[in-house]
């Protein structure tokens, strides 16, 4: 049984995996290329990390309730800053680049894709098309509301709060509100 299998297995059985277990076992599956802070890992965890040149960094004091998703693929870099809060059902699938700041929360249901399947060629199916591949960045101090997908090639600021439902598809500046995809109202905290 690979050591995939094993995680896999342990964290269905498991509520709470104590930290520094998992932090050791994660070590052994990416050779190395991964930094842990202290974290939270609630029931039915499930990640899907490449064995080759990705790179995760996630800081002290992170919180994954129940049913979190990480996909990090081959040559991708995953980022989360510290005190960072994830709440149940979050999905974050990185090809490339996803970098999220400190201090940020994350409703139930939130979605990221730094990715999006190519569909141009109408000869071919579109599953066999491959991926166009972009970044999204997340700056510090940032509340996103439950049900939000953010889409590839985002950069959101510092000090935004992204309303319940909202679907993100171009920047955001710091100190920002989005009630809904056509109401940005610029405060400052």
């Amino acid at each position: 049984m690979n050591i995939l299998k094993i995680i896999n297995y342990v964290t269905r059985k498991v509520d709470h995996v104590r930290s520094s277990i998992l932090r050791f076992i994660l070590k052994v599956t990416l050779n190395k290329r991964l930094k842990l802070g202290g974290i939270y890992i609630g029931r039915g965890f499930y990640y899907s990390v490449s064995s080759k040149h990705c790179f995760i960094d996630i800081g002290d004091k992170v919180h994954f309730r129940k049913y979190a998703t990480l996909r990090v693929r081959e040559n991708a870099t995953l980022l989360i800053g510290e005190n960072v809060f994830f709440n149940d059902h979050l999905s974050i699938n990185c090809h490339g680049y996803i970098a999220i700041g400190a201090n940020c929360m994350f409703g139930e249901n939130v979605k990221l894709y730094d990715h999006n399947h190519r569909f141009r060629d109408k000869e071919k199916p579109i599953i066999e098309q491959g991926f166009s591949i972009g970044k999204i960045s997340i700056g510090h101090n940032c509340w996103i509301g439950s049900n939000v997908v953010i889409l590839k090639n985002v950069v959101i600021g510092d000090n935004v709060i992204i309303g319940a439902g909202c679907v993100v598809v171009s920047h955001i500046p710091s100190n920002t509100i989005v009630r809904n995809s056509l109401d940005l109202v610029t405060e400052r905290f």
